[in-house]
């Protein structure tokens, strides 16, 4: 940039020499300088050099220091904010996330959304009499459209998450989730206490809550966390209070939640609301052992967002809860809900988790046709494997079995088998967005028929049927 600067310099200095030679001869009287003058004449034309280049170096590194500046207030600039208010913010390229947040990491804003757009064609041999449709259906739907803040304020120990969804039909916003959460002490008896208060799902189900809609390994979850786990009994969604023992090295986790009750997620305190039935008191426990690697791939059941080390971990829960009827206080049920599960992860390559998952309902009073009880059951076991970065291979195996005294033995079997394979590609460099962008497709196989089941393309079958489902999903998830 300065060469051109630099080769004038000496052309200079032989130019101002030349002139001065020039005017030295014009100016020349008839005798001769004497040799001290000339040597003076030449030191006055060296000092003169000397200070041009002085000059050349003071104005090259003022244009050196102006760009410096430029491109320091380009860098801040992009930061969205000005270095010294105090605060950050911009894209986060390594979680692919956009924030705001104070230079010193108390306060934290994490705005996002979880879009899953899909195509479902859902074929029955033999739907039941006067179904409609009848053997092929298919179409589009946007399955899930979430939106969500979450982050810490005042402390990095002090977390929140509010976040809304999306109804199957009609689009309309409810509130999924609203809590926030404390860890009040640090290193006591080998980990953190904390406590959640607020809505979320019940943390009983390993498969409906800590595996979050963005990191699923299939298109859906499986049919028996529908019927018998998380999503069954209306819903995993609850209010309620939770003491946490937890920590990012502590290979114990464990939970213990009071709350209102099965499906209590968006309802007000009263026990009897107009809509006929409320839980009015639930407890939950869960605890998780972690064998070796890291807590995150606990929630990841792809293995593919972390899945830096190999992961080995076991877990359990169990939820009481009790409800009455607003015709007859006296009439109600008390329901014991189960999980047990467990997740091996080898780094790179594949990931299984396998759960078994219970529920048993004691019905007070007449109970339901005079039977005072109802017990479901079902098994779990899928996996993925890595093909390379960018392509997964995945399975599944599921059954439930539902308690025959409550089935319709005309339409429905009492015992329903899922069986799944499906791909996901990862999009990105070499599969670089993980979960955040994705395509997955499975196909899903159910020998004989199911219950029909909102939300994941399976649609009621006579029980001596079988049903074929196609899914193929769009995911962007920032």
């Amino acid at each position: 940039m300065y060469q051109p600067k630099r080769r004038f310099i000496p052309a200079m200095m032989a130019g101002v020499l030349g002139f001065g030679v020039a005017v030295a001869a014009a100016a020349q009287p008839a005798t001769q300088p004497s040799q001290p003058d000339l040597q003076s004449q030449v030191q006055q034309l060296q000092s003169q050099v000397a200070q041009l280049r002085a000059d050349q170096q003071q104005r090259q590194a003022d244009e050196i220091a102006a760009t410096e500046q430029v491109l320091s207030q380009a860098d801040q600039h992009s930061q969205m904010l000005d270095s010294t208010s105090g605060m950050t913010g911009g894209w986060d390229a390594a979680n692919y996330r956009f924030f705001l947040a104070s230079d010193d990491g108390n306060f934290l804003l994490h705005p996002g959304f979880i879009s899953q757009f899909r195509y479902i064609g859902s074929w029955r041999s033999s739907p039941p009499p006067g179904a409609t449709p009848a053997y092929w259906e298919d179409g589009f739907e946007v399955r899930r459209l979430k939106v969500y803040a979450d982050g810490n304020i005042v402390n990095k120990d002090l977390t929140y998450k509010v976040q809304l969804q999306n109804t199957d039909q009609g689009g309309a916003m409810s509130l999924e989730y609203a809590w926030g959460q404390l860890i009040f002490a640090h290193n006591v008896l080998g980990g953190d206490w904390g406590v959640r208060a607020g809505q979320y799902k019940n943390p009983v189900y390993h498969e409906e809550e800590a595996t979050s809609d963005n990191s699923l390994l299939m298109v859906d979850r499986s049919m028996v966390d529908n019927l018998v786990g998380g999503n069954a009994l209306g819903g995993p969604y609850v209010q309620g209070v939770n003491l946490m023992f937890t920590g990012n090295d502590n290979p114990l986790h464990a939970q213990l939640l009071f709350l209102d009750g099965d499906a209590s997620g968006n309802t007000d305190f009263t026990n009897f609301p107009a809509t006929g039935v409320q839980d009015k008191f639930g407890a939950a426990f869960r605890a998780d052992y972690k064998f070796f690697g890291d807590w995150a791939d606990n929630f990841d059941a792809t293995g593919k967002n972390s899945g830096k080390k190999d992961f080995l971990a076991i877990g359990g829960g169990v939820d009481f809860s009790q409800s009455d009827t607003t015709a007859a206080p006296t009439t109600g049920t008390n329901a014991l809900r189960w999980d047990v599960d467990g997740t091996y992860l080898m780094s790179q390559k594949f990931i299984v988790y396998a759960a078994f998952v219970g529920d048993y309902r004691a019905y007070r009073g007449a109970g339901v046709g005079a039977i005072d009880n109802e017990c479901d059951l079902g098994e779990l076991i899928q996996g993925g494997y890595f093909l390379n970065p960018a392509w997964e291979l995945t399975a599944r195996y599921s059954i439930a079995e539902m308690d025959s005294r409550f089935i319709n033995t005309s339409t429905n079997n009492s015992t329903v088998h899922e069986i799944g394979v499906g791909i996901i590609r990862y999009l990105g460099d070499n599969g670089s967005a993980g979960n955040h962008a994705k395509i997955v497709f499975d196909a899903n196989y159910l020998p004989n028929g199911s219950p029909a089941i909102t939300g994941l393309g399976y649609q009621e079958q006579d029980h001596t049927r079988a049903e074929v489902v196609l899914r193929l999903m769009f995911q962007i998830w920032i």
